[in-house]
């Protein structure tokens, strides 16, 4: 969630000395028993109740940068952002008048939140404009920071009847306003690239009229908001679509395939590891770590997942128009899924509080090839799933 600017420059200046003052109230920043580190581009701090992983600041710090890129912009442009971890009722006290239940809050560039890392909020960090209204400016976070949990990344739906939605106490509302907006954002920086975007968000005010936002979107995009909403609610993956925005997850370590046929990651997961990202706190404990590989052809491969009962695994796809992707949520029984070629990230998850043990086997299983259709190709979003043996 990101705080709205003010329509003036003194309540502007103002909501910046109450962001400045909360924080120190609500974190202690003077308080020598609050932990903070110091990155390049974020000094991140947490209560000292919480634990943190090995790489929870270190994950932080480097997307700001990775962002930054994606939006066409000075990756290294950007410094003097903060993040601090807080627990419930401390985030309670930095912000006691929201409209809806949040999870995190961006006041410029400082940040709060109840997870140890959102990346969600350093969007909103680093966003260069703030215009255009909360469908623009959740869609542009949840677009560049979405979950990935498994299944549709971005849950296409009609995004018009949300243009100009705000806050309000019903989490349906709420919930469309982030996904509808992220799916749209996707699809436009991926077809049309970021800077056409950041243009339109330039030229549109916080409470711009949908009116408004058609006619600006018009000239923007040399094209009708609704011919545009019917292409991109299609299965269409047009030739001149990127593969932005990109997961964080694909610039994890490249992992090889062990033979062929085979790929397979296995690694114990401490939340101490450098390489781990997440953390201990009150009603959370997760440890992640991210790796990439190249599946190298077009066809059936059989995921399987193991280790950690209560652990999870998802295949995320790193390729073009990633506003159709579908990532996939991995177990022990195994699926027979269609994967194009390309780059993917797999993600590990484990609980934090022990030492977690997490597998995941890739194998190509040509003899599926017929099942799935795939004599002719698959589509982009990656085609269909059947149960594994």
């Amino acid at each position: 969630m990101r705080r709205s600017p003010g329509p003036s420059r003194a309540r502007a200046l103002a909501a910046i000395l109450l962001a400045a003052i909360l924080l120190a109230a609500a974190t202690g920043c003077q308080d020598p028993d609050t932990e903070v580190t110091q990155g390049i581009f974020v000094r991140y701090a947490w209560e000292p109740t919480l634990t943190p992983c090995g790489g929870a600041a270190r994950t932080m710090d480097a997307f700001v940068p990775f962002v930054r890129g994606q939006l066409g912009l000075d990756p290294e442009g950007q410094d003097g952002i903060s993040y601090t971890w807080l627990t419930q009722e401390a985030y309670e006290r930095v912000e006691p008048d929201r409209l809806a239940p949040t999870s995190g809050i961006c006041h410029g560039d400082t940040a709060y939140g109840i997870f140890p890392v959102m990346v969600h909020e350093m969007v909103h960090a680093v966003d260069p404009s703030g215009g255009g209204g909360r469908f623009f400016i959740e869609g542009m976070a949840v677009a560049f920071a979405p979950d990935l949990a498994g299944g549709d990344r971005y849950r296409r739906r009609d995004p018009r009847p949300y243009l100009t939605a705000d806050f309000t106490a019903d989490p349906e509302t709420k919930d469309n306003l982030y996904q509808r907006g992220g799916a749209f954002v996707a699809y436009l920086v991926g077809r049309h690239g970021p800077a056409r975007f950041l243009e339109l968000r330039d030229r549109l005010s916080m409470t711009a009229s949908e009116d408004r936002i058609r006619r600006v979107f018009a000239d923007v995009y040399g094209a009708d908001l609704d011919d545009e909403v019917e292409f991109f609610l299609s299965d269409a993956c047009p030739d001149e679509a990127s593969e932005l925005p990109i997961p964080h997850a694909c610039e994890g370590e490249a992992v090889p395939w062990v033979s062929a046929r085979e790929w397979r990651d296995v690694r114990a997961i401490d939340c101490d590891d450098a390489s781990a990202v997440g953390g201990i706190g009150e009603t959370f404990s997760q440890a992640s770590v991210a790796v990439t590989l190249e599946v190298p052809e077009a066809g059936a491969y059989e995921l399987r997942r193991f280790g950690e009962p209560d652990g999870a695994a998802t295949l995320v796809s790193c390729g073009r128009c990633a506003w159709l992707a579908w990532d996939r949520a991995l177990s022990a029984v195994g699926q027979i899924a269609a994967l194009e070629p390309g780059r993917y990230a797999l993600i590990h998850r484990v609980d934090a509080a022990s030492l977690g043990l997490s597998g995941v086997r890739i194998l190509r299983v040509p003899e599926h090839d017929a099942d799935l259709g795939l004599g002719g190709g698959t589509d982009a979003t990656g085609g269909a799933d059947t149960d594994g043996g």
